[in-house]
């Protein structure tokens, strides 16, 4: 059963239902909410799905506790050098498939949540820093402008509504682009005699991530 029952993608000249999400539980056309989103970031228009479940009646409070994991150096130091020492000739030496798995997810488990345990920790509310530190109010004021343009020509797929999208979306592109380079010209002119700093921006611009290890909890 098709979820989604509008154009996905649109032209001056075609509307069509490329994109679709798929169900067989009867129940999920009452228990949810199904469309698209008026987005220009591909020729596609995005869909989602979003499904509505009973509330469990519990509310988030500001000393929840959280728990999370210490992939810190010396912890990932001390859980390469033990994986490195431990003997697997019980897994190695089994000739039944399931049986050796689960004796190597045994002993790695084991040995993941000693060197990697869950740390209890308060919850606390954090202001997300600012991904783009380019980013201006009139550039946010000029997106929304693109937006409401995509918007009217979606509604009303005229060659002249295009065009203004189109024109609007280049120009915007345009200042972007300078603004982001000016930015980070200034950055790099500002500590040009701070290496490690200079490399933090080096990694910015580039979307690098500083984590050295990126192991699964």
């Amino acid at each position: 059963m098709p979820l989604i029952l509008i154009p996905t993608r649109i032209t001056q000249h075609t509307a069509t239902l490329i994109d679709n999400i798929f169900t067989n539980d009867i129940e999920a056309l009452e228990s949810s909410s199904n469309g698209i989103i008026l987005s220009d970031i591909s020729d596609h228009l995005p869909i989602v799905h979003v499904r509505n479940y009973k509330s469990q009646k519990e509310t988030i409070q500001k000393n929840e506790f959280v728990y999370k994991r210490n992939f810190n150096e010396s912890n990932t130091r001390s859980f390469t050098n033990e994986i490195k020492s431990l003997s697997w000739e019980k897994v190695t030496s089994n000739n039944n498939a399931l049986e050796s798995y689960n004796e190597f997810f045994n002993i790695f488990s084991t040995t993941y949540e000693k060197h990697f345990p869950l740390n209890k920790n308060k919850s606390r509310t954090r202001i997300d820093k600012n991904k783009s530190p380019w980013m201006t109010n009139s550039i946010i004021k000029s997106i929304r402008r693109k937006n409401k343009l995509y918007k009217k020509f979606l509604c009303h797929p005229t060659s002249n509504n295009e065009y203004k999208y189109k024109a609007y979306k280049n120009k915007l592109n345009h200042i972007i682009k300078i603004t982001k380079k000016r930015h980070y010209e200034e950055k790099l002119v500002k500590h040009k005699n701070e290496t490690k700093l200079i490399w933090a921006t080096l990694n910015e611009i580039m979307n690098r991530t500083t984590h050295k290890h990126n192991l699964l909890t």
